[in-house]
């Protein structure tokens, strides 16, 4: 319920929720209704299989998986057959409509020349065609985020914040042309033409489902629950019907439609609602599943992705988050000092690096823990050291590539950085301008950011357990 410091406003999407016996999201009802809005079927690896109305049962969307988790059809108003080759997950055809693909998986033709996508040299798209000719042209900074799409002479940039959310598009003389608002990681406002305020009312994941008028009380945008699940549905520009419509490209989690490519930009990778899968293969490889163009695990009204990668689930984020959280709050503790004792792991006179990100994952809930045999072959676990930790072993951890962003909540090691010691470990934490550095403890103190000094090379992992 969104309300103004006036008066109440109107809640136009609020719903219950019902579940099954494994847990699966089962139903969505409006509060105060006793009948479901939609009701939705799984198969028995929790991949999503129908989309039914409420109230009639009737089907609105049908999918059908194979044994490693491709879709397989889907069955609406028609029936559309996916084919794959024998050797892999690339979509050879979908209702008939052939894809190729380059040498790393990145779908480069959909209907031969009606859509066609040009990668750079680390698998970014940099332009989209349709029957031939260019319709846009993309740009990427650092940290992997569009920044920019061109077309001739036009130019649209686009911000985000530190945590990868879309804060605005804008023009070439830097005129704002939509603005988001966020609490969090979820959406709440949005400025049309930077002076005009909407509210945004999200569903369970996050996904806009109503844009509000504030001034007017009325809906000025709206995207269905009851359209198709992986999102090949349009959302409605002008529900109010006053002849204006509010252009919005937001659409899951981390997701923008670009009306150029058909697709829609997931940070990391572009997703096609109209097959429910990513065009390119994940850039964390069979860490993300062995179907590596799958999208939510084939559960789009359950899970999301906000990164176009594994680790985008909710859970997943929020565990990183606060692993960099606390490690954050406690800059300047004594706590870890070398003098202390903390265990009979950490003793006095003891290095204790490891034990402070130790600490930060175990109280997120995203334990560093391994698993070793002591002096009497008996069986124990403790906190993985920065050695350990260097070797990138880990379970529910895994090693990021060379060229990976850093993010808040990874955790960086390197291994013999001086006498007595097997190493050092860190918390990588936001920057004060921008960017990321690492939080770790040191002789006294816990900190102060950045003075931890990771070489080249330095392992640096990233929580996968959720």
């Amino acid at each position: 319920m969104i309300t103004s410091p006036s008066s109440p406003l109107t809640s136009f999407f609020d719903a219950g929720f019902g579940f099954g016996p494994a847990g699966n999201l089962t139903a969505l009802t409006p509060a105060g209704n006793s009948t479901p809005e939609i009701g939705l079927g799984y198969d028995t690896l929790g991949r999503l299989t129908g989309l039914k109305d409420g109230s009639t049962g009737t089907l609105i969307d049908g999918y059908s998986d194979d044994a490693t988790a491709p879709l397989s059809a889907k069955v609406g108003t028609a029936t559309q057959a996916y084919t794959y080759p024998a050797d892999s997950h690339r979509l050879s055809a979908v209702a008939g409509v052939a894809c190729s693909y380059d040498a790393t998986g990145n779908t480069t033709a959909i209907g031969g020349t009606a859509r066609q996508y040009t990668y750079d040299t680390t698998g970014r798209m940099t332009q989209a065609r349709r029957a031939g000719a260019v319709t846009m042209n993309y740009r990427y900074n650092g940290r992997g985020e569009q920044v920019r799409r061109f077309l001739g002479t036009t130019n649209t940039y686009t911000l985000y914040d530190e945590a990868g959310h879309w804060l605005g598009d804008y023009d070439a003389s830097g005129a704002p042309k939509q603005q988001a608002i966020w609490l969090d990681d979820l959406p709440v406002g949005l400025l049309v033409s930077a002076n005009k305020l909407h509210y945004i009312e999200t569903d369970h994941l996050g996904s806009l489902r109503v844009v509000i008028d504030p001034t007017r009380d009325v809906a000025a945008w709206t995207w269905s629950l009851k359209g198709e699940a992986f999102g090949n549905t349009a959302p409605n520009q002008d529900p109010d019907g006053d002849g204006a419509a509010l252009v919005l490209d937001m659409r899951f989690p981390g997701q923008r439609f670009d009306a150029a490519s058909g697709l829609n930009q997931n940070y990391f990778r572009d997703y096609d609602p109209a097959t429910g899968r990513y065009v390119q293969s994940d850039p964390i490889g069979l860490l993300g599943g062995l179907s590596t163009f799958s999208y939510a695990g084939s559960s789009s009204l359950e899970k999301f992705d906000v990164l176009g990668l594994m680790e985008g689930s909710l859970t997943n984020l929020q565990k990183r988050n606060a692993i960099s959280s606390w490690a954050m709050q406690n800059v300047g503790s004594t706590a870890y000092g070398f003098y202390q004792s903390r265990s009979t792991q950490y003793p006095a006179n003891s290095w204790k690096c490891s034990s402070f990100v130790c600490d930060a994952a175990s109280n997120a809930g995203a334990p560093t823990t391994v698993t070793i045999r002591d002096k009497n072959d008996q069986q124990i676990d403790r906190c993985a050291t920065a050695a350990e930790l260097a070797k990138g072993y880990i379970p529910n951890w895994r090693q990021l590539g060379k060229y990976e962003e850093r993010m808040p909540g990874d955790i960086a090691a390197n291994r013999n950085v001086g006498p007595n010691s097997t190493g050092h470990t860190a918390i990588v934490v936001p920057g004060v301008n921008g960017g990321v550095t690492t939080m770790g403890a040191h002789d006294i103190y816990v900190g102060p950011a950045g003075v931890d000094q990771f070489p080249e090379g330095s392992t640096v992992l990233r929580y996968i357990g959720d």
